[in-house]
């Protein structure tokens, strides 16, 4: 039967979210807005930039001339961050005056060959709230650190912390794991039954341009799942007009255990262009300063195509992502009397974007639509021993994903509105429990099979506005956002039988920027957010990569009052970022053990806090020092009982040096404090301190070579705070040969 819900009827909601979406029909006038056309540095037109002013949230593509129209531009002088089609970071412009009738050039600096982005509140294709620090992990600083997953990739930006150091670890923001950090891939989301949450550890960081992550609650356009942030990794663009090929081939030892191949082709057709990259990889048991750490192999493979299509003034592009993980380890403190892995992980997703520029009134309308499968099977098996014989638990896990999203644009006056639709949800999950018993000599005895989920579906209907307005000039900027969601979950047989739910709430922020100084602005704000829970905290009955897990029914929403304070800006060769944020969550979702299962439960009240400090000193052109540092700690208010995920005190220093021509090196020291706060299925863990180097020499286009190592002194730490953790990976390198012609 449907659980009760705590907040307003389905009628009401449905019909303030029917409100919110008659925002896409409102009637508009034609605008007389001023045109730019974004150019390089030798004057040729760039199609499809991504323009964003800074300060600003979200971004504007240009037309396939480089032509665009900028929603509610503040009064000259002030700067644009420029983007390239695929999310790839071009630079700052900045305009003395406003465009006149004609079309203005927007020039980008020459390109750089050191990129330092610590805060430009700006992003390529996310709309951020302005408090919400904005960082850009760029395509030179994967090449040159050699990231081996997602979480590697992001790891150097401060509140940012991943589940553990595994093949499967997951990525966290603000200690909000287990699903309240978004993970999307070319605009579509990344689902996963897994209770930690979403990884994408399928993901080669080969195929990426690009990597946007945004700290803090996620704009209302994205709604549910996004309460400590976004992590939105991009892959590239087909490039019109020029042929062109690319390769990586790379091999590691100690710690980083692998051997990588990859390849991309860009092929033009007329107007249009597509693009297929290849890639493989496989990795060996890692060593640890203790000794090799079984269980901890992967290997997956995996291709990207994707095409882009000139319409008129508009774009249209598409792509089709397959990837294949098998024999993914979880290493493990009881390896020796239960080994846990994952057989098989695949994940199959079909994009479609398009953007069209002044149409209906609005000086863009974007669409964003995905659609996708993945399956996972996790095997949890009984080591025999002398008086135990061998036992295979497998839980077999798979369903299909979508989303949809609308996004209009345009200005009202100086204020600048968005407006838009989204629609996204899971369909079809199934999972199986099967149970293989053998006899003392390995031969398979008896077989069981139990359903743990016939077939479970969810949906989230969500409608958003939000815009930006000028109070006093352009030194006081109010912008604020209102999102309505109704979701409904409906499960059929299996462990729980026929249930289902149907829940609704509103979200949104407002927020007061300030400018302080020419270059210097502080932000207020206040956010609510909402989470429904996933479908296998709800109805899942099975094993998983911790122990066995038993979901509940019952459990009700998540909400969230959420408040921030930043202070962001630039003097001179120093930049600056201060973050200070509040978060409180009304019954939170919380993983605990009873026995040998884990449950779920909600709580009255959790709250999470925290600082974090990140700023850059630009010595010489190519020499930039980089200081990073975060405080958090999170309490369940009910008992006063430490919240799980929270990262303990951190701090980093990153050096970023191109010393000549061709050659570069990064070093990163990262120290971390003992970790005396442990939550729910958590223990108490030291501190530690590491030491990641990479260098490399650019000696052409058609060769690159990179040597990146990571924990040099070889130091001993705990892989995380939970109660089964192993020792994380000791010193390894990888070396790398790459180029593109």
């Amino acid at each position: 039967m449907p659980h009760p819900s705590f907040r307003e009827s389905g009628p009401s909601r449905l019909s303030r979210v029917a409100f919110l979406s008659a925002f896409l029909l409102l009637a508009t006038r034609p605008l007389e807005a001023a045109r730019y056309r974004v150019v390089d540095e030798h004057g040729r037109a760039v199609p499809g930039a991504r323009v964003a002013i800074l300060g600003r949230a979200g971004s504007v593509a240009a037309d396939p001339k480089g032509e665009l129209t900028l929603e509610a531009e503040p009064a000259p002088p002030f700067e644009v961050g420029v983007f390239a089609p695929s999310g790839a970071w071009l630079g700052i412009v900045r305009v003395e005056r406003r465009a006149t009738a004609d079309v203005s050039d927007l020039v980008l600096p020459p390109a750089r060959s050191t990129e330092v982005l610590v805060s430009a509140d700006v992003a390529s294709s996310l709309l951020a709230p302005p408090a919400d620090p904005v960082s850009l992990v760029s395509k030179r600083e994967l090449e040159e650190r050699q990231p081996t997953r997602l979480v590697e990739a992001i790891e150097t930006l401060p509140g940012v912390s991943k589940s553990d150091e595994s093949t499967s670890a997951v990525p966290v923001i603000r200690g909000l794991a287990r699903g309240r950090t978004l993970v999307m891939l070319d605009d579509g989301r990344v689902s996963a039954e897994r209770r930690v949450g979403p990884s994408a550890s399928y993901l080669n960081p080969f195929v990426l341009e690009s990597v946007e992550v945004v700290r803090g609650p996620g704009s209302v356009a994205y709604g549910s799942d996004a309460l400590g942030g976004i992590v939105h990794a991009r892959t590239p663009l087909p490039q019109t007009g020029s042929f062109g090929l690319r390769y990586q081939v790379a091999g590691g030892v100690g710690g980083s255990p692998e051997a990588a191949a990859g390849v991309g082709v860009n092929v033009p057709v007329g107007p249009a262009a597509f693009a297929l990259h290849l890639y493989q990889r496989s990795q060996r048991d890692y060593e640890s300063p203790a000794g090799t750490q079984d269980n901890s192999a992967v290997r997956d493979r995996g291709l990207l195509v994707r095409g882009v299509v000139p319409l008129g003034n508009a774009r249209l592009f598409a792509g089709f992502e397959l990837d294949e993980v098998r024999d993914m380890g979880k290493p493990q403190a009881d390896l020796p009397t239960t080994r846990t892995f994952y057989p098989s992980e695949e994940s199959r997703r079909l994009s479609l974007g398009l953007d069209v520029p002044d149409v209906l009134g609005f000086s863009s309308v974007e669409l964003r639509s995905f659609y996708g499968s993945y399956a996972i099977a996790t095997n949890r098996q009984r080591r025999p021993n002398a008086t135990t014989t061998l036992r295979d638990s497998i839980s077999d896990v798979d369903a299909d994903d979508f989303s949809v999203r609308l996004l209009g644009r345009r200005a009202l006056g100086a204020a600048g509105l968005r407006v838009g639709v989204d629609v996204n949800g899971r369909t079809g999950l199934e999972a199986l429990n099967v149970t293989n018993s053998y006899d003392a000599a390995g031969n398979p005895t008896t077989t069981a099979i139990e359903v743990a989920v016939e077939d479970a579906a969810r949906t989230d209907l969500g409608a958003f506005v939000e815009g930006d307005v000028p109070i006093a000039g352009d030194g006081l900027i109010l912008t604020a956002g209102l999102r309505g969601d109704h979701v409904e979950t409906r499960n059929t047989g299996g462990s729980f039988g026929d249930r289902s739910t149907s829940d609704g709430a509103f979200s949104g922020f407002a927020a007061l920027t300030y400018a302080i100084a020419p270059e210097w602005k502080v932000t207020a704000q206040v956010a609510r957010g909402f989470r429904d829970p996933t479908l296998s905290d709800r109805y899942f009955r099975g094993v998983s990569g911790r122990g066995f897990v038993v979901g509940n029914p019952d459990l009700v929403a998540e909400t969230s009052n959420q408040y921030d304070l930043s202070l962001r800006g630039r003097s001179g060769p120093v930049g600056l970022g201060l973050s200070g944020y509040v978060y409180r969550i009304r019954d939170l979702v919380e993983r605990y053990k009873s026995g040998n299962d884990n449950l779920f439960r909600n709580r009255g009240e959790a709250e999470i806090a925290g600082v974090e400090l990140e700023a850059d000193v630009r010595l010489t052109p190519r020499l930039v020092i980089r200081l990073l540092g975060s405080l958090s700690q999170g309490r369940i208010l009910d008992d006063r009982t430490w919240a799980a995920d929270v990262l303990p005190p951190t701090a980093q220093v990153v050096v970023d040096h191109e010393p000549f021509a061709g050659f570069f090196w990064r070093a990163r020291f990262v120290a971390m404090a003992r970790d005396t706060r442990p939550g729910a299925a958590e223990v108490v863990v030291p501190g530690y301190g590491r030491v990641d180097l990479s260098t490399g020499w650019r000696f052409s286009d058609l060769l690159t070579v990179t040597l990146a190592a990571r924990n040099v002194l070889d130091k001993s730490y705990a892989d995380s705070a939970d109660e089964n953790y192993v020792l994380a990976p000791g010193r390894g390198a990888i070396l790398s040969l790459s180029g593109s012609f």
